[in-house]
């Protein structure tokens, strides 16, 4: 039972990990495409900022203000790995 759990809980922090990357790119990528954005592109933004948004936002909200940058994908990727590490305890 125990590897069954620690092996959920790896593919859970290995999606919620690839969603925050998969934002922060997306992110990068609307800078560099001209308007108008491809539909496409705009679809998978907006489906990956409503997967990532509920756990990024409370994060967010307890940074400081640091001029326009969002560290919080940061915090949560280390609050993810210090979860793994402790999922490869039990």
């Amino acid at each position: 039972m125990s590897d069954l759990l620690r092996t959920l809980i790896h593919w859970i922090i290995n999606l919620c990990t690839l969603l925050i990357f998969a934002r922060v790119i997306l992110s990068f990528v609307g800078y560099f495409v001209r308007p108008p954005h491809p539909p496409l592109l705009v679809t998978l933004d907006n489906f990956v900022i409503q997967l990532t948004e509920p756990f990024l936002a409370p994060i967010r909200r307890m940074l400081p203000n640091m001029g326009g940058l969002d560290f919080s994908p940061m915090v949560v990727l280390v609050i993810l790995l210090i979860i793994r590490a402790a999922a490869n305890e039990i």
